[in-house]
């Protein structure tokens, strides 16, 4: 387009049209395209890919068909559906046989249009050996009757692979169609869901658009609009397509050689650009019967100017004819009027912006950042039945207390208020010093409190329930409780519960004897187990108990870094990454592969062992023990030389910290060795820390060295709203990390394992029935109520029926006596009738049996009885003093059987033959059930050419 070419470009780069040509290779997307690729290559069949309105799904489909139309092998056909809306069965039917250019008509029928595609599937997948692949977009449109119709398609199959390919492109609201056809699911061979992409992958597909669209080494976004453009389009590839092409736009509006930050923030704010604006102003209205009438004069007239200065860009390059207006113009356009392609598009409608004071449209700009801030990611729910309004999350980690209130209103998390509270020794431990563990509750709950009050943004409400006891999600980083992952096969799904449990009680650092123990099942057969020490657990329980806490959930500590990452990281889920969590003494790593916890290994390490290795070393120090600025690793096992850096150079605490970190590298590889079995930590994208991290200097980088890979602080308020406003957010105080484990405990997201001890169980048993029984209880009594009512004002009436009813009882007890005898005899008669009907069809089946061995017998067979009989008799041999007697006993009284006795008289060597052939001849003609051979023998002596036989056969 030459309105592009102004400014050096070939084309639009930002189009939003789905043009494989633009097709970006971010770290989801392909692993999304060679997925769908290597099914398709070994013939799997059903494949299936979700994700979010523009996601990228369309593109990934185009990019699919011309990777393969580029290749030099031919042998695949696809066929799309664009919007699969059908009225029926038959119609669809219909529409595949049309769509599969099947020579014969389209069938009347749903049977006829099934042998029509099958013929053709057998013909073009087996007789051409051609791969015939159909495409579905927009999946969450078809009906759910639909799946079985394409499950039946899927059965045509040869015994090596299936003669259909299917991809279904939708929604992730499909999930929940095919949760409901277990039988179409268990076909999926190859499932994937989309989400947005991260800065990295935003940097790259910007970068990739322009560099195709002849952009070439220019530098066309600040690293500052980049980082921009991402947080507003919260990584969704068409909003950042419709964003960048808007900016492209006013960049060259403005007559600017690049985009900067402050384009981005007025762009997003409204703002027209300048440069499309003619310098003349508009002539001023005489009288306007409202201020929002002259609004709507001006920006509509800038509009107009807007888009008269763009075709005169257009017109430059020669073409005088703006008659006809290409897809990009159109566009352009449409932009410019803030026209919107999809629903979910509307953050980048223009507003109108008033003539306020200067900052008025950034706060506006900050307002439209913070509308999807706290909402619950994909895949991610509150627990059924116990979503809690306000949930305080308390994490103790020895002698640190962390807390933090979260609120969850109209389906958005939002950030009340948190504090970290410091014990007067490092060490805590609730079990052997109650007291001390009760004096740190409250006064760490009253710090909380002043620190609320003092700052003034809860409401009084709110903060009375904080004060009075909401309630509370605790966590205790010890070896008090754990978490296990274990996969239970498929195969022995009925045994889960004995697999779980023995699980539960493998290699315990406490004893197995007395714990508490949950299981979640994440996806088929992966589950995930907590583990508590039930006698442990039970001290600081009653404690919290006594003090009236109302305790919601208890769970581990590593459960409550994973709810923190999968709320604050969802676009990680197709990613395989290492969480490290270093505690005060107690530490783990967590191996999270593509949405689920591979492994979980506890480390014997912490932050406290390289204060303890300080302290040893350092004269005896006054400050507190929480002031440990002094906690690092030493730069010289960084290896990297830079002595202009002040930070960097030796310091006396590091020759002390040496062989700590060095005990550290050691207990990190064997943690490592051992999670390798079970997690792919060979393929490991990226590291995140999370607790006491930060006040580990270097730690990050030293990490990053040693893996070679990038390592991050991780933020478990990432995707928290603050209340009352963002505003919050950049004045907030604390230790990001190190609120992980009380920010993931206080989210109460399902899929979590919940170890509350028995005393808090039920008191939640409780409050559920109160919740749910007192509205029914109501409903009932008003119920009783109304009948009672009723039931009074009718007694009269009932009262009367009743004597009537009485009354003509009596008159008829003759006629009662008459038909009960009657009835006694057709039932005795109809039991007569049974006997004759069995007997009847014993005796024909007898008839035919004798007929069919008269008939069938071979001449080496010769039969010496034929005798029919209810039940058999079994000979058994007891003890009677010291002798042995046989006694007969009747089995299977139920059932009738023939005996047949006789023998054979054959060559010695071909008797078996003839008795086998005999025996399958009898069971083959479907005239018994079942047969059993009870005796075979041959004579000794001189006539070992006759074998005699018993069997028993059941009718």
């Amino acid at each position: 387009m030459e309105l592009f070419e102004s400014i050096g470009l070939k084309a639009d780069p930002f189009t939003t049209s789905p043009n494989p040509d633009l097709f970006f290779p971010a770290k989801e997307h392909k692993q999304c395209l060679e997925g769908l690729e290597l099914a398709i290559r070994m013939r799997r069949g059903l494949s299936v890919v979700r994700g979010g309105i523009g996601t990228g799904k369309t593109t990934i489909s185009r990019k699919l068909i011309q990777n393969f139309n580029a290749d030099e092998d031919k042998n695949f056909d696809f066929y799309p559906i664009l919007d699969p809306k059908f009225e029926s069965e038959l119609v669809l039917l219909q529409h595949l046989v049309d769509l599969f250019g099947i020579e014969d008509e389209a069938g009347a029928s749903v049977q006829e249009c099934r042998n029509q595609i099958e013929h053709h599937l057998i013909n073009v997948g087996v007789e051409e050996g051609r791969v015939l692949v159909l495409i579905i977009d927009e999946g969450q449109n078809l009906k759910g009757e639909f799946l079985d119709v394409f499950r039946t398609l899927l059965n045509f199959e040869t015994d090596e692979f299936k003669l259909l390919q299917l991809v279904i492109f939708g929604q992730p609201e499909m999930t929940s169609i095919i949760h409901e056809y277990p039988n179409f699911e268990d076909r999926i061979t190859f499932n994937f869901e989309l989400g947005p992409l991260d800065l990295e992958s935003t940097i790259g597909i910007i970068k990739y658009r322009l560099d195709v669209s002849g952009g070439g080494n220019k530098e066309w976004f600040s690293d500052e609009a980049v980082k921009a453009i991402h947080q507003h389009t919260q990584g969704y590839p068409r909003k950042i397509n419709k964003l960048c092409h808007q900016l492209l736009l006013n960049m060259m509006g403005e007559e600017a050689d690049s985009i900067s930050l402050m384009m981005v923030e007025s762009t997003i704010g409204g703002k027209v650009p300048t440069g499309l604006i003619d310098s003349e102003e508009p002539e001023e209205t005489e009288t306007a019967t409202t201020e929002e009438t002259v609004v709507e004069e001006v920006v509509d007239e800038k509009k107009d100017m807007a888009v008269n200065k763009l075709f005169d860009i257009l017109r430059k390059g020669g073409k005088k004819d703006t008659s006809t207006i290409g897809a990009d113009e159109e566009d352009i356009i449409g932009d410019l009027y803030g026209e919107e392609e999809d629903e979910e598009d509307e953050e980048l409608e223009e507003e109108i912006i008033e003539e306020e004071e200067d900052g008025k449209w950034f706060w506006s700009r900050r307002k439209r950042q913070s509308r999807y801030i706290g909402s619950y990611p994909p895949n991610v729910e509150a627990p059924a039945l116990k979503k809690e309004k306000i949930l305080m999350g308390v994490a103790m980690d020895q002698g640190y207390i962390y807390l933090v209130v979260i609120q969850d209103k109209g389906g958005v998390k939002s950030f009340l208020a948190g504090d970290v509270f410091a014990c007067n020794k490092p060490k805590l431990d609730p079990k052997r010093n109650p007291t001390g563990f009760s004096v740190a509750i409250n006064k760490a709950h009253e710090q909380l409190i002043k620190k609320i009050e003092k700052k003034g943004n809860v409401n009084g409400s709110t903060l009375k329930k904080i004060s009075a006891g909401c309630p509370v999600a605790l966590t205790l980083n010890n070896v008090s409780s754990v978490l296990k992952t274990v996969e239970v096969p498929l195969e022995s799904k009925k045994d889960r519960d004995m697999i779980i449990e023995y699980d539960a009680k493998k290699n315990l650092p406490f004893n197995a004897d007395d714990i508490i123990y949950d299981a979640i099942e994440l996806d088929q057969g992966k589950n995930i187990i907590g583990v508590a020490n039930a006698d442990y657990i039970d001290t600081p329980a009653k404690i919290l108990s006594d003090k009236n806490w109302d305790i919601r959930i208890w769970t581990p500590t590593a459960q409550a870094i994973l709810n923190a990452f999968r709320w604050n990281y969802p676009e990680k889920k197709h990613d395989i990454v290492l969480i490290f969590h270093i505690g005060e003494i107690e530490s783990f790593l967590v191996g999270y592969n593509q949405g689920h916890p591979d492994a979980i290994v506890p480390l014997d390490l912490g932050i406290q062992n390289l204060t303890d290795a300080w302290k040893y070393r350092a004269k005896v120090s006054k400050a507190k023990w929480y002031k440990r600025d002094y906690c690092r690793v030493p730069p010289s096992i960084l290896k990297t030389d830079d002595k202009n850096d002040p930070y960097k150079q030796k310091k006396p605490q590091d020759d002390a910290m040496r062989p700590t970190i060095e005990s550290w590298d050691q207990e990190l590889e064997r943690a490592l060795n051992s999670m390798a079995q079970s997690f792919p930590v060979d393929n490991v994208s990226e590291i995140f820390l999370s607790g006491c991290v930060k006040e580990i200097m270097f730690l990050d980088e030293y990490l990053e060295i040693q893996f070679d890979v990038p390592v991050e602080f991780m933020d478990p308020i990432k995707n928290i709203a603050f209340h009352p406003s963002e505003d919050e957010r950049e004045n907030f105080d604390l230790s990001k990390p190190a609120l992980t484990t009380a920010v993931g405990a206080a989210l109460n997201l399902s899929k979590s394992v919940n170890l509350l001890p028995d005393r808090f169980k039920e008191a939640e048993t409780f409050r559920l029935g109160n919740r749910f029984g007192i509205p029914i209880a109501a409903t009932i009594l008003l119920s009783i109520t109304i009948l009672s009512g009723w039931t009074s004002y009718n007694h009269e009436n009932i009262e009367i029926d009743l004597n009537r009813i009485r009354s003509q009882a009596k008159s008829i007890e003759p006629i009662k006596a008459s038909f009960e005898t009657i009835s006694s005899n057709k039932y005795t008669t109809k039991e007569q009738l049974a006997i004759i009907d069995d007997d009847s069809e014993l005796s024909r089946l007898s008839i035919t049996i004798m007929r069919f061995f008269s008939y069938n017998s071979p001449k080496e067979v010769t039969l010496d009885l034929i005798s029919f009989q209810k039940g058999w008799e079994r000979k058994d041999w007891i003890h009677i003093g010291n002798s042995l007697e046989q006694v007969i006993t009747i089995v299977d009284e139920d059932k009738h059987f023939a005996r047949i006795t006789g023998s054979i008289v054959a060559n010695p060597a071909l008797k078996e033959r003839y008795f086998s052939k005999f025996i399958n001849h009898i069971e083959v003609s479907g005239l018994f059930k079942k047969v059993d051979v009870i005796n075979k023998k041959t004579t000794a002596g001189m006539d070992i050419d006759n074998m005699s036989f018993e069997l028993k056969c059941e009718l």
